[in-house]
């Protein structure tokens, strides 16, 4: 792909940054594009909205890539 990658939840909203912000616990489908407005989708899930000891990572999800 070619720089200049934006994350979606939704599929119709994009944005540049990979935190992902009041999400319930569920299964989701992220979708990526590029600068040539290529695609690819990844699958996810949230399984507590409770991510931390004191809750600071409720309902987020950050897309990680290796």
């Amino acid at each position: 792909g070619e720089g200049g990658y934006q994350y979606s939840v939704d599929g119709v909203s994009f944005k540049q940054d990979v935190l992902f912000e009041d999400l319930s616990v569920g299964d989701y489908t992220f979708t990526v594009r590029d600068a040539a407005e290529c695609t690819t989708t990844i699958n996810g899930s949230v399984s507590a909205v409770d991510g931390s000891v004191d809750g600071s990572l409720a309902g987020r999800f950050i897309l990680s890539f290796q």
